[in-house]
Order: C-alpha cells, then structure tokens, then sequence
C-alpha cells in the first residue's frame, strides 16, 4: 500500500465499495444512446471560449465533467449499422453497414435487417451472467421474425421502435420512411415485450403523448423495480432515445424557451435546440430515477451518440418555394399546436463545430461521437478526466462481458453459423485507470458496401469518390443560420480517390490532407484496409415483405415480427 499510485488506491477503493455494498458484486450498467447528436450541440464537447446560448444541456455536461469524457470514440455514420455494432460487438463490416427498412428479410438467407440472424446479442450475453435486462426507445436493428425483436434478443422487458424514426406525438410512420405499409401515414411504430403497444390509437392513454417522455416513464419505472438487497440481479438498461432525429418536433413549452434564439438559428435549429433540451431532461431524469432508488452508486452510466450530427440542408436551401415557410407552432399566446414537419424540416440542424462533416459522411463529424462514462462505479481516481485512448462503439460489448461481469464474451453461436467473431476489445482496465493505453490501434469505419476509412493510431486514411465523403466543410459555432441558404452540404463532396490522409493529433479538424508528402503511410494504411475489408460480411438481407403490412393490420394498425 505505501509504494501504491494515488490512482491505483482510489480505484481499489472504489471497487471495493462496490462488491461489498450489501448488493452484489457486479454494477448496474446504464446505457444511454443519443440519437444524431452534434459535437456543438452538448456544451462539454464546445470549444474553450465558445459558449453558445443555445446549447443548454446542463445535465449532460455535469454528468460528463463528474465522469471520463471519450474524446476518440467511433461509430459508424449512420443509424442501424451503429446500433447493430453496439449489440453485436462487431465492426460494422463484420454486422451490418445498411440503414434497410426492418420489414427487409430474405427467406432464403435467413437475414434482413439489422444484426445476424445467429449471432448472440449483448443483453443474451449479460443474461448469461446474471443480468436483468431491459431496451426501451429505438430499436432498428431488425423486426422480420421473433428472433429478431428485443425478447429474441435477450432483452426482459422492451419498449421499442423499429424503424429509424417515428411521429413523436402519434408514434406512426411516414410513407416517406415506408412507403410499402404506410402508405397513409398512420401505421403505428410501437411494440412491447412480445406484443403490440396498442396505446397510441386515438382516444386511448398515449393518443397524443410525446413518445420521448413516454419511454423516460418506462425507463424511470424499470428502476424503481430494481431493488437493492443483496441477492438483487444487476440491471443492464439500454435506454435507445428517439432524440434529437428527425422529424423535428417538439412539445411547444420547450420551444418557447427558445424563441430568443431565432436571431443567431434558422428555424430548424431552433426546434433542434429545444429538443436537445428535451434530451437533456430525459437524461435528467433517468439518473434522478436511479439516485432516488439508491442504485447510482453502484451503476455505470454510459452515453453516447449514435453518430454525429446531420448538417445536410437541401430542402432548406429552397425555401423561398415553401408555402408555410413562416413559424408554424410559433404564434398565438397559447393553445399553440406543437412544431411538426414543415418543408423547412430538412434535417440538417445539428451542428459538429469544430469537426469536419456530419451525419452520412466519415469525416471527424460523422463518426467521432459525443461520448462519457459516469457514475458510482467509476473509480474517484479518474472522475474528471478525459480519455484520449481509440475505442470504438463495438468495444462495448466485451467491456461489459469480459471487463466487468469477467466472462468470455466469445460468441459460439456465431462460430457454429461460420459468422464473423466479435471484434470486441476490453476498455475497463483503461476507463478505470488500471491500464494508461487502449488495446484498440485500429479500427475499419466503412464497410463493404460503404465507404473505406481506418483509423490507425494517429492516423486516418478516407478512399474513394463519393460514399462516406459528402459534407466535406465546417460549419460554424451557431448553425443552421442565414448563410445556410446558400450552401448544401450534402452536395459537398471530397475526392479520396487517391486517398485521404490526416494526422488526428495534430490535425483533428482535418484541414490538411498528407496523401501527397506521405504516399508511403497511404499504401501501408491502404494494404492493411484491404486486407480488414477481405474479412466483410455482406449477406443477400432481402427486399422489404409485404408480410410485414399483412402483420401490421392483423395487428390492428401496428408493426411486428411478421415471418415466422
């Protein structure tokens, strides 16, 4: 003890008290998805100097600054891809690079959307060791048969959404988002446990709730089950938030709170801000729920955005032809309908400030994600810290199997199929400060098909002409504004044919391509990419089934596994 490292005592200290806290041995893990959240959009990720008025995410910043903020935490640049890397712990390129519509399946492969149809999700593997489990809020990893939803996933309790994104306050999906099942606009998006949540039909309980504050209800009374005597099972919830996805929408009593900021915001950014305040109060009150039910000490709250913020803007860009290109929702004193679709919700109303791109692109901004891990069972010795060791949204699934629970997260189920390993690293020993380095040198952010990135150490190479390279620019510190009418992003595309090379450290906004002063890193990072990419797992996943709106009306207007 008297040669020990300060950090070394607090660690062991803190662990201690964990496993002899008269609750069991093993933590309550938390995992909290945000969903296209920007850099600039959280204040803890802002610029010293660069505060911006109308990022007002107090609680998200606390929480980071009291726990380990991941400034090099990958993920995939889209939705369904990260969510299946999450749950598979495996790259992208070894589960699924797609965002596919979850009535896709193919009958003769056994696969659609999402995740593989055999390989072993993490909430089986936390079961295996004596976890309860729950997922509320999104899902989009898969729907076309049982084996695909939550519970066949290894999930208690779930209250979920399988597409992309949903009406916030009616939970149906758009015929833009489906065009095969909801033709109308009014098929529902809602499913619990095994079964429809029949709840959002009109004149029923949830008719016209916010779905957000919703699934913080379902969360909050997930914990207060929890209890805390000794031989209690520890809680593994993987809390999915629709916020702040499209479409833009948001309660108007939150909105109002940001109506002094439309002189620096365009009119998307403006319903992006309140809803990211609308994030933030979920966070709020999910960890009120677990401090309140005397389980904060003992729990692992990690959060993460599932990519980086969209700044894509061509629907924006043609306002002048917009019809209600007013401020509906923001006028009259009261009994305001709520902000919804408008043409001018086109999406782009995140901001990554300082990085290079957004969302649908592999530039910094679309893949480096917003990211910290708090709470009581993370040691004292390194509460206020940030962590600049490469992880990636795969590693996970190994960190909570192998570093925490200490089982082996190897997945022979996956083997016995001839599937992809896990390509899952272990990041306790770093986040706890037991280990200074991160065992993860590389990790592959494209995927076949997709774009073809590695990031290696310091450095990272971008191939290729268009997939994964638009939104190549900056945006400033208060975007949407005035000047995004003049510029699409989208349309902004980077040619890597001949590679694109960036040192990270020295550069992590990507200004300067190296490709030309060091072709020798471009053919080593080049060789060692193709030689990942040789390993890629890309099923025949089908085309979206009829079956599925054949199920969704047996089941009343509501979507659901539909092959069996």
């Amino acid at each position: 003890w008297c040669s020990a490292t300060p950090l070394i005592i607090a660690m062991i200290v803190s662990l201690i008290a964990v496993a002899s806290s008269g609750q069991g041995s093993l933590p309550h893990i938390v995992f909290f998805m945000a969903d296209d959240l920007g850099n600039g959009n959280v204040g803890f990720r802002r610029l010293a100097g660069d505060a911006a008025s109308e990022v007002r995410t107090p609680t998200i910043d606390g929480l980071a600054r009291e726990g380990v903020i991941l400034e090099r935490l990958y993920s995939y640049m889209f939705c369904s891809p990260t969510r299946s890397s999450f749950l598979s712990g495996r790259l992208p390129l070894h589960v699924n690079t797609l965002n596919l519509d979850p009535a896709a399946f193919n009958p003769a492969t056994g696969e659609g959307a999402g995740i593989g149809t055999n390989m072993t999700g993490l909430a089986s593997a936390l079961k295996r060791v004596g976890f309860q489990t729950a997922v509320v809020g999104k899902w989009d990893v898969g729907m076309a048969t049982q084996a695909h939803t939550p519970s066949g996933r290894g999930f208690d309790r779930s209250l979920i959404y399988f597409h992309h994104c949903c009406d916030y306050f009616t939970s149906t999906v758009s015929n833009a988002t489906d065009p095969l099942c909801s033709r109308d606009s009014r098929t529902i998006d809602l499913w619990r446990d095994e079964a429809p949540a029949n709840d959002r039909h009109p004149g029923r309980a949830w008719s016209d709730a916010y779905v957000e504050r919703l699934f913080v209800n379902e969360a909050t009374q997930i914990i207060r089950g929890v209890t805390t005597t000794a031989d209690t099972k520890p809680l593994f919830l993987y809390y999915a938030s629709h916020l702040s996805h499209t479409p833009l929408q948001v309660p108007q009593q939150t909105l109002d709170a940001f109506l002094n900021e439309s002189y620096k915001l365009a009119l998307p950014g403006v319903a992006y801000a309140a809803m990211t305040a609308e994030l933030d109060a979920a966070v709020a009150n999910i960890t009120a729920a677990l401090r309140a039910a005397g389980l904060w000490d003992r729990t692992l709250f990690v959060f993460q955005s599932d990519n980086g913020g969209p700044i894509y803007a061509d629907q924006f860009k043609r306002t002048g032809d917009c019809p209600s290109a007013g401020r509906p929702g923001l006028t009259g004193p009261s009994g305001r309908s709520p902000f919804t679709n408008t043409c001018l919700d086109f999406g782009g109303a995140a901001s990554n400030h300082p990085f290079r791109g957004g969302k649908a692109s592999c530039w910094e901004g679309g893949v480096r994600v917003p990211a910290f891990v708090t709470g009581g069972a993370v040691p004292s010795g390194v509460r206020g810290t940030r962590e600049t060791g490469l992880m990636h949204t795969a590693d996970w699934y190994a960190t909570f199997v192998a570093g925490i629970a200490g089982e082996d997260p190897t997945d022979e189920r996956a083997a016995r199929w001839g599937l992809p390993k896990i390509d899952s690293l272990d990041m306790w020993p770093m986040l706890t400060g037991t280990n200074s380095t991160s065992p993860r040198v590389e990790a592959a952010l494209g995927g076949v098909p997709g774009p073809r990135v590695l990031v290696q150490a310091r450095f990272k190479l971008l191939l290729g002409l268009e997939s994964g390279l638009g939104m190549s620019g900056w945006v400033g510190p208060h975007y949407p504004n005035a000047s995004s009418l003049t510029h699409s992003f989208s349309r902004s595309i980077a040619n890597c044919s001949q590679g694109c090379l960036f040192d990270l450290e020295s550069d992590p906004y990507e200004h300067v391509n190296l490709a030309a002063s060091m072709p020798e890193k471009v053919d080593e990072l080049r060789s060692r990419l193709e030689q990942i990419e040789a390993s890629a797992w890309a099923p025949d996943r089908g085309t979206p089934q009829f079956l599925a709106c054949r199920q969704a009306m047996q089941n009343g207007g509501v979507y659901g596994p539909f092959y069996k």
